[in-house]
């Protein structure tokens, strides 16, 4: 008996943007529900990696599959079926309410010009979930950018579909939301995909990590594997350590340092670039 296909699975994919390769050989296999931080410096090719697995960009070599089936060989209400994408600045239409702009995410399940019966109150449970329930008849122009996240995200879990991919969801939002949503997120059941800035919260809430360093990117592992001090040193210029809590909870806590040179002999040793991943 064969066993069952990943929820996700990236195989040996390359990006690129603008005609230029930014991203090259990113292999992860991801079961069902599992969480994956896509975390790198600015310019390291996130978002691309992102919109290359939500089938907005088509890779230069490699393949996203989604419970086996390749996104690019999709039609676009097919894939949105399938996989659900929020954008890094999404910004809801200025004169839409937020039910209505949430609403949106109904789109791939209707036939054209219809609306189904059910739109709205799904709807107001992906508000519910995000805890924006109160703004549902307020005009969209009205919401401050923390909201407008929540709103985009709301917008998201009403696509009802296995696999949310979201380009830094924590941007904007203070940090109760912040813990709020990736808290959410991990109790929803979805297979997660995430670029985000915060490796705290990244070594907190995701199940694997992938580091994206000068265009490669390095083996996705749990995140006290994939965030070693010399990693994040070598690839961020800072220092970090591990640190326990009381209740035996580990967090990574950054602090500033200077950025490593290869010539430098002081400079902690780099553990190394691998492309290979494991199944979660």
């Amino acid at each position: 008996m064969s066993a069952a296909p990943h929820a996700l699975a990236l195989q040996d994919l390359s990006c690129a943007v603008g005609g230029r390769t930014v991203v090259e050989h990113v292999e992860i296999e991801l079961v069902a529900g599992s969480m994956l931080a896509v975390v790198g410096v600015n310019g390291s090719g996130k978002s691309t990696v992102l919109r290359t697995v939500a089938g907005f960009l088509s890779p230069v070599a490699g393949r996203v599959r989604v419970y086996g089936t390749n996104v690019h060989a999709l039609s676009a209400r097919d894939r949105a079926r399938r996989l659900a994408f929020v954008g890094q600045e999404e910004r809801p239409p200025a004169d839409m309410l937020v039910t209505e702009f949430v609403t949106l995410g109904r789109l791939p399940y209707r036939a054209p010009w219809s609306r189904g019966r059910d739109d709205h109150r799904r709807a107001m449970t992906a508000l519910a979930q995000v805890g924006m329930q109160d703004a549902a008849h307020r005009a969209c122009a009205e919401l401050s950018g923390g909201e407008r996240r929540r709103v985009s995200l709301a917008r998201g879990l009403a696509q009802d579909c296995d696999v949310l991919v979201l380009d830094e969801p924590t941007n904007h939002l203070d940090v109760r939301h912040q813990i709020d949503l990736l808290t959410l997120l991990r109790n929803s059941g979805h297979t997660v995909v995430t670029a985000i800035h915060d490796l705290g919260l990244a070594a907190s809430f995701f199940d694997r990590v992938l580091v994206l360093d000068r265009g490669r990117a390095r083996a996705a592992a749990p995140p006290a594997q994939a965030l070693l001090p010399a990693t994040v040193h070598h690839v961020f210029g800072v220092h970090a350590s591990a640190l326990t809590d009381p209740t035996d909870h580990e967090h990574l806590v950054v602090g500033p340092g200077r950025t490593p040179h290869a010539s430098d002999p002081h400079d902690e040793p780099d553990p190394g670039t691998t492309t290979t991943g494991s199944p979660t």
